[in-house]
């Protein structure tokens, strides 16, 4: 298993934050594969078809069955771990909205605090 890290673009000046489904600056999401994680990631709230985003920043997340290697994921938007992100640890290191963590048995947690 890896943990698959969602971040968000700031698509039309604003991020979404729900703290009751587990979104926030970053999302990360254990799972055998990016196709099973971008699933896990769609049934949270996440979204890969970019419907209503802003036309000039671009898509608001991006699937990580978009990207053929570690190394075009990580330009494009996002990163594999192969360890569980910690509590506490900010995972984003920008924002002031918290980042979660999503085990592929458990509940999800709160990376880092506001």
């Amino acid at each position: 298993m890896k943990w698959y890290v969602y971040y968000q673009n700031n698509s039309g000046g604003s991020f979404t934050h729900d703290a009751g489904r587990g979104i926030g600056i970053e999302v990360a999401i254990e799972a055998p594969t990016g196709r099973v994680a971008d699933a896990r990631a769609e049934d949270i709230g996440l979204y890969f078809d970019g419907a209503g985003d802003c036309s000039c920043c671009g898509d608001r997340w991006i699937s990580k069955e978009a990207c053929w290697t570690e190394e075009d994921a990580e330009a494009d938007g996002y990163y594999i771990l192969d360890t569980a992100p910690v509590k506490g640890t900010d995972l984003s290191g920008w924002w002031a909205i918290p980042s979660y963590a999503h085990p592929y048995n458990g509940p999800f947690y709160q990376c880092n605090a506001l």
